[in-house]
């Protein structure tokens, strides 16, 4: 009986793969493009927050909307044909909702995304899931921003810039600092990025039980500034 079935619904695709041959072929031959100009591009929280982040980069750093998930990563070698053709298919379908690229080098920066849903449905969530999985993976920062009626430009850098130092972190690329404990209360420390006084735009690690414990340890390399550009 389970043979019966499988050769049932074997004939069932193989028939629905053929009409849909078929009909592709005969589409091509008689030159039919069915097809007719979209509505708008952006939604109008992405347009609202598209201005604000052109406002927070510098202008060699180039903000790109809407771009695929396959333009920016690649499948690393070792796979089998058929995973590789997931993994290929998965990122040519879903797209960042912007990303930042130095105009000078052409590589990304950091991608964006700006969380515009009023309630998470299944597919937003396995959509984040996705993204947030590609991003570690090939080690890309990433920041998240939630949907507003007004943003802050400062604000909006000051996250911009955690998420790449943060990233760095990851990679192993900024080491921690020695000992790798907050000085005040041997907590552990994570990295941030001073938005107000003296040290403004500095990156530092600060106690992870802020603000409970002050202690912090200025980060000794270079960070990547995205200020006075």
């Amino acid at each position: 009986m389970d043979v019966l079935a499988a050769i049932a619904v074997s004939a069932v695709v193989l028939g629905i793969a053929y009409h849909y041959w078929r009909d592709l072929v005969m589409a091509r031959a008689a030159g039919v493009y069915p097809y007719q100009r979209g509505g708008a591009m952006l939604s109008e929280a992405e347009a609202r927050f598209l201005q604000t982040l052109k406002l927070a980069v510098p202008k060699r750093l180039l903000v790109c909307p809407k771009v695929r998930i396959a333009d920016c990563v690649t499948v690393r070698k070792g796979l089998n044909r058929t995973t590789e053709r997931l993994a290929l298919t998965r990122a040519a379908v879903k797209n960042f909702d912007f990303a930042v690229v130095d105009e000078v080098t052409r590589q990304l920066v950091v991608v964006v995304e700006l969380d515009d849903e009023p309630f998470v449905t299944r597919k937003a969530r396995r959509r984040e899931e996705f993204i947030a999985g590609a991003c570690e993976a090939a080690c890309i920062p990433i920041a998240r921003f939630r949907a507003a009626q007004s943003y802050d430009a400062n604000e909006v850098r000051t996250v911009l810039v955690s998420a790449i130092n943060a990233a760095k972190v990851g990679n192993g690329e900024v080491p921690e600092p020695q000992g790798a404990v907050c000085p005040e209360c041997n907590g552990a420390l994570v990295l941030f990025v001073v938005q107000a006084g003296v040290l403004k735009g500095c990156s530092v690690w600060r106690c992870a039980r802020r603000p409970a414990c002050k202690g912090y340890v200025l980060n000794r390399t270079e960070p990547p500034h995205l200020h006075g550009v």
